[in-house]
């Protein structure tokens, strides 16, 4: 049974027109239009655009308008940076509170082969989609509930994808793997220290190849 109201099926819609690229960054999203295009009110339409906001997928300007988000050097590197904390901190607790077990190496295990197949077929949203859930995962270890709240509200959506780099993500593929299996091994022999090490590079890969080698 589909429990999806009109406002979370058109936040979908958006979210996917958005990571698509149909909208471009820094483009304004015209209410009346968008409503149009998609056969809506603008109750529902101001809800999801609400939710895109949370996201970080949009951001509302006083006075003019609600604009798909555009990435900028300072963004990333801040977004970075929390995320490298965050998934330290995971790590940390995991590792000192014995919280690794074989089962949750498994599951990583899966998703990175999730990955692999995205690669293969060419499909940047779902090694990103994948990528984020391989993360999740790894904060999801500590079983810190504030921790993983945190982490599962942080705009995680796709920086490339915003950046209108997606193409990266496959470009990328094989690093991404590695790491992940490097991040993986070292999860398992729990030595924390290796595995921030690796989280640094992977995290941010975005940001160097983005803005430190053009």
């Amino acid at each position: 049974m589909k429990n999806d109201t009109l406002g979370e099926r058109i936040f979908k819609e958006l979210k996917n027109d958005i990571l698509s690229g149909f909208y471009a960054p820094g483009e304004r999203l015209l209410y009346e239009k968008v409503a149009e295009r998609l056969g809506v009110s603008m109750t529902p339409l101001k809800d999801a655009l609400l939710k895109l906001e949370q996201e970080g997928l949009v951001r509302n300007v006083a006075r003019r308008g609600t604009f798909v988000t555009q990435l900028t050097e300072r963004d990333i590197m801040e977004y970075s940076q929390i995320r490298m904390a965050l998934e330290s901190l995971a790590v940390d607790l995991s590792c000192a509170q014995d919280l690794i077990t074989p089962e949750a190496l498994e599951e990583l295990t899966e998703v990175n082969n999730l990955i692999r197949k995205a690669v293969k077929k060419k499909s940047p949203k779902e090694v990103i989609t994948y990528d984020i859930q391989f993360h999740l995962k790894i904060v999801s270890l500590s079983q810190n509930n504030r921790l993983i709240e945190m982490m599962n509200q942080f705009p995680l959506s796709n920086f490339l994808l915003l950046m209108g780099r997606g193409e990266k993500s496959i470009e990328n593929g094989d690093l991404i793997l590695n790491d992940h299996t490097k991040i993986i091994e070292a999860l398992r022999d729990k030595n924390p220290d290796v595995i921030k090490k690796i989280l640094e590079v992977n995290i941010f890969l975005p940001y160097n190849q983005i803005f430190q080698e053009e």
